[in-house]
């Protein structure tokens, strides 16, 4: 069984086709909601019951805090895996076959998945700097493992938690899936979520201030100039 999972705000834009290609692979999809002011918990609840929508109690920005109460949901249903993306983001097809097969092996608790960066375009992803080569643990083991929790990461907004919680014995390999990242597509959105992160973590170092999120030349993860190549699904 694996459970997918989501921490989310105003993804009405990619939400739709985040569940739909979660669902092939996952049992039920919970889906925790802070707040959104647009139409991104109505999409959620027009799938069936395989989709919950969590709805936000708390106020305020701290992503370890949600992350922990979702989690306890998650450890709720005993699922035996848990797959962990964000709201604009999407599984290329062929992760059915991927998991269906890494979950066989015993030794491995978690799996790292590419993230693939669309840029100015739906058929464009960027290659350059820390775009070239980003990976993140996404799909992690569940039963059996433990204690589970995210830890205070000591930024603004306990951003960078991560996907996975910190309790799992075992490997982390890459898996064979991918992960399609919308977020950043479009300049004025890129712009908007660069102005976010500084007002909640300002001043961050480790983030070089986000500069490479707007194409900043000489930042330090990704000092340009930026490269594109065109995506071809491996599907």
């Amino acid at each position: 069984m694996i459970i997918g999972c989501m921490r989310i705000k105003n993804e009405s834009r990619w939400i739709r086709q985040s569940i739909e290609s979660q669902l092939p692979v996952c049992d039920k999809v919970l889906i925790f909601d802070d707040h959104s002011t647009d139409d991104t918990r109505e999409i959620v609840r027009s799938f069936d019951e395989r989709c919950v929508l969590i709805e936000s109690p708390f106020e305020g920005v701290d992503e370890v805090r949600d992350k922990n109460f979702l989690l306890r949901h998650i450890l709720a249903q005993d699922p035996e895996w848990a797959l962990w993306i964000d709201g604009d983001e999407v599984l290329e097809k062929r992760a059915v076959a991927a998991f269906a097969a890494e979950q066989a092996n015993a030794q491995v608790c978690a799996y790292s998945m590419q993230v693939l960066y669309f840029w100015d375009s739906l058929n464009k992803i960027r290659v350059d700097g820390v775009y070239a080569r980003f990976a993140r643990p996404s799909l992690f083991r569940v039963r059996g493992q433990g204690p589970l929790m995210f830890a205070a990461t000591g930024v603004g907004g306990n951003f960078h938690c991560g996907n996975v919680p910190q309790g799992l014995q075992g490997l982390t390999v890459m898996s064979g899936a991918r992960i399609k990242h919308y977020g950043y597509l479009d300049r004025e959105e890129r712009q908007r979520k660069y102005e976010f992160y500084n007002r909640i973590d300002p001043n961050n170092e480790s983030e070089d201030c986000y500069r490479h999120i707007i194409e900043t030349p000489g930042a330090r993860h990704a000092p340009g100039p930026t490269q594109l190549v065109r995506y071809q699904d491996p599907s």
